[in-house]
Formats: structure tokens, C-alpha cells, sequence
């Protein structure tokens, strides 16, 4: 986005902003909550103390990210399709054990989403909180999936962007609705949670459903969910800062690596809370800038929908 800003709109100030903005986002944020979750996960789970979790999580991102952006590839290429396929044959598993709750909790969905007694603050937060988790779960409209397709090997604009869309979708209605039917087939008390990063939820549904035999299942699929964010995240910081800076890149990839194990490690051990508000304000304000440039070259992306026909 920092080059389509400055070289399709001609804003090179508003390119640095940005820049600026998802190189602390990411670096200092969204890296942040993705070790914070592995700890939690590893505390609940396997006792592990958050200190000693964070300690091994800096240490293996910093050997991956270290080696440069073909190591950070293949391991992205490993982690994704595994993870992927781990998490919906159990979802689908427990999707299919509790069919008969299903429509059930669809109608509730719509009857809660549309229900006009919840007009007014009620259903504006819940809007907002909604935009929240959904643009940090796909990222749409923050720029970011360009960053990625920015490696990819194809000459086709149009064919990257269906992908990058498709994306979305997937994230969306695939992997968050299974996530939900889970969550509500599993009867917990949600409210019982005290200042949740949103990953107790999930494990404690999905241990309801499966018992401590799942654990070490449960385990593998979130750290490779998290670990993936954590080098794709990096991946995106370290673009944003070549975009920054041009001199003597190599010295500050160096410090950002220095860096990136600094923040993990504190991100294992800070309040989850921090961290989303922080996170919060940092994904709007990229949405924002994002959102206003497509809208400004949207003709170039008719051009090349045109083209490709």
C-alpha cells in the first residue's frame, strides 16, 4: 500500500504514515497478542509458566526470520496448510456430532443480531466490536493482503486479487462461523471469563467437546496458527521498514530482529487487554488510510478487471 499510495495518488506523506503505522503495528502489536495467546494457551493447558513460554517463542521466530524471507516462505507454506487442515476436520467433527444444535443456534444468531430491543448501544458496540475481530482475523481493508501477494510469482493482477479475496471469505464464513458453532455447542458459561484474550473461549469449548485426549491436538493447531501470524507479521513489518529506510537496510533488519524478540517476549507476559486497545487503534487507523486509496484508484482496478476479460 505505501507504494500504490505514493506512486498511484502521488501522497508521499500519507505513504510514510502508513508505513510508519503497520511497521508499529505489526512489529509492536499484532505480534504481541499472537505470543500472548500461545502463552495463555501453554499456561491453561500444559502449566507452562508465560516467562519460559515467551523465551522459547522468541527464540524460534528469531531463527526463522533471521534466515531472510525464503525461510519465512517455507515456513508459512508448512505451518498454514497443516494448521488449516487440523482445525476443520475437528470443527467438522464436532459440527456433525452436535448437527441437531445447529439450526437452533442460526436462528438464535438472527433473532439476537436483529432483535430491536437492543437498539441503540447495545447494538452499536456490538457492531464495533464486530469490525474489530473481523479486520483482525482477515485483514480486510487494512492493505495488508497486497504486502503479501506482493511475493507472489504471478504476472496477473486480476488472478491475485480474486485470491486475496477469496481469502477473506474463507477466514470469514469458513474458519470463524466453525469456530463459533463450537463455542456455542459447547454450553459454557462465556461470562465466567475474566479479561479473556478470546483463546481461553475457544479452548475451553473445544475441550468440552473433545476432553484432555484433544490437548496436544489443540495445542499443535493453535501454536501453528499463531507462529504463522508471527512470521507473516514480521514479514510485513520488515517490508514497510525497506519502504522507510534505504540506507544500510541490512544493520536495521538486524535491530528489528533484536526487536521482534524483545516484543514477543514481553507480549507473553502482558495483559491481553493492553494489547487489543492497542492493536484496535493501530488496525483502524491503517483501514482508514487503506480504504480512502482504494476508493481513489478504483478506476485503475477497473481498467485491469476490463483488460483481463
Amino acid at each position: 500500500p505505501a507504494y500504490y499510495i505514493s506512486k498511484g495518488l502521488g501522497l508521499k506523506k500519507l505513504s510514510i504514515i502508513y508505513a510508519l503505522i503497520i511497521f508499529v503495528c505489526y512489529i509492536g502489536g499484532f505480534l504481541a497478542i499472537q505470543s500472548n495467546t500461545i502463552a495463555t494457551s501453554m499456561k491453561t493447558y500444559l502449566d507452562v509458566s508465560p516467562v519460559v513460554t515467551g523465551i522459547i517463542v522468541a527464540i524460534i521466530s528469531y531463527f526463522i526470520i533471521s534466515h531472510g524471507l525464503k525461510r519465512i516462505a517455507n515456513a508459512t507454506s508448512i505451518l498454514v496448510p497443516i494448521m488449516g487442515i487440523v482445525y476443520m476436520i475437528i470443527a467438522i467433527t464436532i459440527i456433525v456430532l452436535n448437527i441437531e444444535m445447529i439450526p437452533n443456534i442460526i436462528s438464535s444468531i438472527f433473532k439476537e443480531a436483529f432483535n430491536f430491543r437492543a437498539l441503540g448501544w447495545g447494538i452499536i458496540s456490538s457492531i464495533i466490536i464486530g469490525v474489530q475481530r473481523g479486520i483482525f482475523s482477515s485483514e480486510a481493508g487494512m492493505g495488508t493482503g497486497a504486502v503479501a501477494s506482493g511475493t507472489s510469482d504471478t504476472d496477473k493482477p486480476c488472478k491475485q486479487g480474486y485470491i486475496q479475496m477469496l481469502g477473506v471469505y474463507f477466514t470469514t464464513f469458513i474458519i470463524c462461523t466453525s469456530t463459533a458453532f463450537i463455542i456455542l455447542t459447547s454450553n459454557i458459561n462465556v461470562s465466567s471469563f475474566n479479561n479473556p484474550n478470546g483463546i481461553e473461549i475457544t479452548l475451553k469449548a473445544l475441550e468440552a467437546h473433545i476432553g484432555s485426549f484433544g490437548t496436544i491436538i489443540l495445542i499443535f493447531a493453535i501454536l501453528s496458527f499463531a507462529f504463522s501470524t508471527i512470521i507473516s507479521g514480521y514479514y510485513y513489518g520488515e517490508s514497510n521498514l525497506k519502504y522507510l529506510v534505504k540506507k544500510n537496510i541490512n544493520n536495521k533488519i538486524y535491530l528489528l530482529n533484536i526487536a521482534v524478540v524483545i516484543v514477543l517476549f514481553v507480549g507473553a507476559i502482558m495483559s491481553p487487554s493492553i494489547l487489543w486497545d492497542l492493536v484496535d487503534i493501530g488496525a483502524a487507523t491503517l483501514a482508514i488510510i487503506n480504504v480512502f486509496s482504494m476508493f481513489m484508484l478504483h478506476h485503475y482496478v477497473e481498467r485491469e478487471v476490463e483488460n483481463d476479460r
